[in-house]
């Protein structure tokens, strides 16, 4: 038995006595015919649509063959703004490496990831104890 069952099984009971407490009602005479005509009156199923349609897959195509054959053709190194992305790196890194964190502050940071990585797992775990 799992330790989350125990409220549900007090509220299933709750639940319970009180739909025997205020019984049913019984529908009209002609409930189910209502509900077929409904059903017999809707339209066509609404069609799925893809997120992204066919010109959109074939620019998206397009782009990544021309930027491929853009960077075969004109390599990166022989670019001019090369050097000044060189650098501006170098400093991002020095600026991170002055940066100093108490050993209490890494430890929060390292669980706060933690706990977010596990909210999915945890959200799909309670999702299965419920149905």
């Amino acid at each position: 038995m799992y330790i989350m069952e125990k409220p549900y099984k007090k509220d299933e009971q709750t639940f319970r006595e009180l739909m025997q407490m205020g019984g049913t009602e019984k529908p009209s005479k002609n409930f189910a015919s209502k509900v077929m005509l409904a059903i017999q009156a809707e339209k066509e199923p609404v069609k799925a649509t893809p997120l992204v349609s066919l010109k959109g897959w074939i620019v998206l195509v397009f782009i990544f063959v021309a930027s491929s054959a853009l960077l075969y053709y004109f390599p990166i190194e022989n670019a001019l703004f090369s050097k000044n992305m060189t650098q501006s790196f170098s400093n991002f890194n020095e600026m991170m490496s002055s940066l100093k964190m108490s050993k209490g502050m890494w430890y929060a940071c390292i669980f706060l990831s933690l706990f977010l990585v596990q909210l999915p797992f945890l959200k799909r775990f309670l999702d299965k104890q419920r149905s």
